[in-house]
């Protein structure tokens, strides 16, 4: 059993398979370990024979949500959301379970089943079940502006990594912004459409409807620390202040702040996350300016300690995709640099 919770966990899963059926072919094998063992057999087997094992832990402890909400997840990831939202509902119609089980998953009975349920019920169009949910949230401490485009899946995958990694997600505003003409079904993700388009305009389209006390910039490419919620709450302390918070990427050695961080009033104060213009420019040279106006009002918190991993493949030597090849064109760079220049002789008023 251990061995096999130890291959799981590490992604090796032909061992953990492997390790899980000598485990269950123990007649001794506890209830609660065995539970364990079909559940992770209902993730890492082929996936044909995943709802089988799923199943069986059903069957074993069906007071328990864990094996619904793999299943939920399993339809959700082929993107059969009827079967997804089906799933979702048995689960969300299972309270925590009276009888103490030492291997309860907290995160799937505090916020996970509740928040893929809720978006199963928006990709079947039960509109009235997703509101329902939405009323259990309590009102967001922080406001994820998320900029995407062209990548579904990863802006997907790094919500998920950021609420799994954060202290009190329920209390996290995601905020999918698009453009209004991508082709791309962001159904799933709740995306607001923007019209015109472009980057700057998704992050300042987002920034104006945030409910959080907090703004934070967000990107595909960035990976934040344990509790990072918590560590930007409790660094900027008086949330009703005009206040930036200074992070760091672990890269950059100068004051560039390499991601927008700031609270509602700052955000009124400066009528925008990023100025309009440099939207000509996607975007680029739009942080410098954002930094220096900052420094300058004297609204800067340092918090370089706080470290935001950018997994950008120019930092890391990936492959970079069509979209940053798109955004890093010398062209951008050339009109944000006018951009910068002539708004910093204006003393960024204009």
């Amino acid at each position: 059993y251990y061995q096999a919770q130890e291959y799981f966990l590490s992604g090796k899963y032909d061992k953990c398979i492997e390790s899980s059926m000598r485990a269950l072919a123990f007649p001794e094998l506890e209830d609660t370990l065995r539970y364990d063992v079909l559940c992770n057999l209902g993730r890492c087997v082929p996936e044909n024979d995943r709802l089988s094992y799923l199943g069986q832990a059903i069957s074993l402890q069906p007071d328990r949500r864990e094996a619904y909400f793999y299943i939920a997840n399993h339809w959700a990831g082929k993107g059969n959301w009827v079967k997804a939202y089906g799933a979702g509902r048995a689960c969300m119609a299972l309270h925590r379970p009276k009888t103490h089980y030492w291997n309860l998953v907290e995160a799937i009975y505090n916020w996970q089943a509740l928040d893929l349920y809720e978006t199963a019920a928006m990709c079947v169009n039960e509109i009235g079940e997703a509101e329902k949910i939405r009323k259990f949230r309590p009102a967001p401490k922080i406001s994820i502006v998320h900029a995407t485009r062209g990548r579904p899946q990863v802006a997907w995958q790094r919500r998920w990594q950021w609420l799994s990694l954060a202290q009190n997600p329920l209390e996290i505003e995601w905020l999918f912004m698009v453009d209004h003409n991508d082709p791309i079904d962001y159904t799933p993700h709740q995306a607001i459409r923007c019209n015109p388009g472009g980057i700057i305009n998704a992050w300042n389209a987002g920034a104006k409807i945030a409910k959080g006390d907090i703004i934070v910039q967000m990107s595909d490419d960035w990976t934040p620390p344990r509790h990072w919620d918590a560590l930007i709450s409790t660094a900027i302390g008086d949330i009703k202040a005009e206040k930036v918070l200074a992070v760091s990427d672990g890269l950059r050695q100068d004051k560039l702040l390499c991601m927008a961080i700031m609270t509602q009033s700052r955000l009124k104060k400066q009528g925008y996350m990023f100025h309009p213009d440099y939207q000509d420019s996607d975007g680029i040279y739009s942080d410098n300016e954002f930094t220096e106006s900052a420094y300058q009002a004297g609204v800067v918190v340092e918090a370089r300690q706080i470290q935001f991993k950018h997994d950008n493949p120019m930092f890391t030597g990936g492959q970079p995709d069509e979209q940053l090849k798109n955004h890093n064109k010398p062209e951008f760079y050339e009109k944000g640099k006018a951009i910068y220049e002539k708004r910093k002789s204006q003393n960024w008023q204009s």
